[in-house]
């Protein structure tokens, strides 16, 4: 039995449903970017080489924990020796130099790629979008000859702004896309500069919405839930008012029937699961997002003495 992994990094990148709120360095790009560093190091620390890091071969589970997969153009190599076999490997855009000529290669051809990848989270632009290469092997001379920097080709110093790209992972991708391999670092030295306290505190500041991944990718209805009511810890049930949802027909509105006549229907957002009774002793779980602000909500136990912002509570 393999673990189910919801979506890859491709679709939270390129899929705009769902998906913009979280698609920032600090809400997610982060935790993915410290994920992938340490799957590759711990591949390079078993003399693998992956040979094909992009965002299709980096999946996501609920939990928003990114893994490396796809080792079809895996080959065994130490990380500061060539692999065995020459050859091109991998896909045109991620391609180290080295690689697109067809030489002998070592660990620092995943660095590269590992960079083209930082890259393509912070613009949302595959490496060498702006030169509008026509095929993939028009990528493959590119990238051959080594005189463009995927980093400089899509994102400078004046543009960064606009990506709204962290000046550390910028540095970062110019440090893993050097041409000379011997020039970059090795994925051990970036996963420890992506949990350096130097980028982690520049880039973690306020509240985190990591509501669990699943409910952004299966969607599913929304149900309204009331102010006044509070989470029992023991069990965790909502004690309050269910209302139906708007638009809902009769079925689901006696689904949704009162439990408390005397509180007052509103729409709520949280961010740990719960569950409320519904009508004839059925039980739904329900999560969201966090929004601290002063308000009538609160949650016993899970979130004791914290109040939540009027939003939007959806089903499991």
């Amino acid at each position: 039995v393999l673990e189910l992994l919801e979506i890859s990094l491709s679709e939270l990148l390129h899929q705009s449903s769902g998906y913009a709120e979280h698609r920032t360095w600090r809400n997610s790009l982060l935790s993915i970017a410290s994920d992938v560093a340490k799957g590759v190091a711990y591949l390079h620390f078993n003399n693998l080489l992956h040979r094909d890091l992009k965002p299709g071969n980096v999946l996501l589970a609920d939990s928003w924990v990114a893994k490396v997969a796809d080792f079809g153009s895996s080959a065994k190599g130490k990380p500061g020796s060539a692999a065995e076999g020459e050859g091109i490997h991998g896909t045109p855009p991620y391609m180290a130099p080295e690689v697109a000529r067809g030489e002998a290669h070592s660990a620092a051809l995943d660095v590269w790629s590992f960079g083209c990848l930082i890259v393509h989270m912070a613009t949302l632009r595959p490496p060498y979008y702006g030169l509008k290469c026509k095929t993939a092997m028009d990528i493959v001379r590119v990238v051959r000859r080594g005189e463009v920097s995927p980093v400089q080709v899509l994102i400078d110093d004046a543009e960064r702004r606009k990506y709204k790209c962290p000046a550390s992972i910028l540095a970062l991708a110019k440090q893993c896309c050097q041409r000379d391999p011997k020039q970059r670092p090795d994925m051990p030295a970036i996963a420890g500069a992506i949990a350096s306290p130097g980028i982690q505190n520049s880039i973690l500041k306020g509240t985190r919405d990591m509501r669990p991944l699943v409910r952004l990718v299966r969607g599913g209805p929304r149900a309204a839930v009331a102010s006044g009511g509070t989470i029992d810890a023991s069990n965790i049930t909502y004690e309050g008012r269910c209302e139906c949802p708007s638009g809902a027909g009769a079925a689901a509105c006696a689904r949704f029937a009162p439990l408390h006549p005397r509180v007052q229907c509103v729409q709520v957002e949280v961010s740990q699961p719960f569950q409320a009774e519904l009508r004839g002793g059925e039980h739904e779980l329900f999560v969201g997002a966090w929004r601290s602000r002063p308000g009538a909500w609160r949650i016993a136990g899970l979130a004791v003495g914290r109040r939540l912002k009027h939003g939007l509570c959806r089903l499991v």
